[in-house]
């Protein structure tokens, strides 16, 4: 039996899924040292989706019925659905002053989900979970001959001497430390556009004055270097779908100087 299902069941014919009533994670699994050892595995791999949405939807009192949403029977609404590349995702809408979105998130990334982005609109979220671990894309010097990435020109020299690195920050969403690369230069340019849009919007919402010095420059900042990178130099590296942009793959791993080529700019 996989790992994945020994910890379900275990969690389901115990019956340590708590349902609260009132706010969404005011309550907590109650398991065994060991066994939240072994439910650290949900960092490592990602568990089944149609388990994880049974899961979760148990554990918050969340309907999966999109037609039967009373917030009177239930506290939110829990979902698959694919991305923009097809891939699968958990969509939860919730009322925003029933959950802990710390714990949720916790608890979410428990199963190997973690959150890609969050919609606001009115006294609702959306949020939207991603795996934690996609199906890797095969044979990829056979779809693309070049992929390219782009980056904020202040970036251009540490690029061309050290490389690219996975980041946390300066993406258009909430990911793990990734690479993003677009499969086509046509793309760039929204690429481009968006993460100045995103620039801008973290200019707006800091409050500390220090802090927003830094991101001032970037948020004023609108030239951007397009980088290119042939294919068959990184065999060797797993690439991943991303499941919120048409067009876009990623990798983890570092992608070393002279194998990446300045193709172009883009001023906005």
């Amino acid at each position: 039996m996989a790992i994945e299902e020994v910890i379900f069941n275990y969690l389901f014919e115990k019956k340590q899924i708590v349902t609260p009533k009132n706010k969404i994670g005011s309550a907590g699994l109650s398991i065994p040292y060991n066994d939240r050892k072994t439910l650290m595995e949900g960092y490592y791999s990602t568990f089944p989706i149609e388990k994880v949405i049974n899961y979760i939807s148990n554990r918050y009192n969340l309907t999966t019925n999109k037609y039967d949403v009373s917030l009177d029977k239930y506290n939110g609404l829990i979902r698959k659905e694919n991305g923009d590349n097809n891939e699968e995702l958990i969509a939860v809408f919730l009322p925003n002053n029933r959950y802990d979105k710390e714990k949720f998130c916790s608890d979410m990334s428990m199963c190997g989900y973690y959150l890609s982005h969050m919609q606001p609109y009115f006294n609702f979220d959306t949020l939207y979970f991603e795996k934690r671990h996609q199906d890797k894309i095969s044979n990829i010097s056979e779809k693309y001959e070049y992929i390219y990435h782009v980056s904020p020109i202040k970036y251009e020299n540490k690029i061309i001497t050290d490389g690219l690195s996975p980041r946390t920050l300066s993406k258009l969403s909430y990911h793990p430390e990734r690479i993003y690369f677009a499969v086509n230069i046509e793309y760039c340019q929204a690429i481009a556009y968006e993460l100045q849009q995103v620039a801008i919007e973290n200019y707006k919402k800091e409050t500390d004055i220090e802090k927003k010095k830094k991101l001032k420059y970037d948020a004023e900042n609108k030239e951007y270097v397009v980088y290119r990178i042939k294919t068959t130099d990184i065999q060797n590296i797993d690439f991943f779908f991303d499941p919120n942009m048409q067009e876009a793959i990623y990798c983890k791993e570092n992608i070393r100087p002279e194998i990446i080529e300045i193709v172009g700019d883009i001023d906005l």
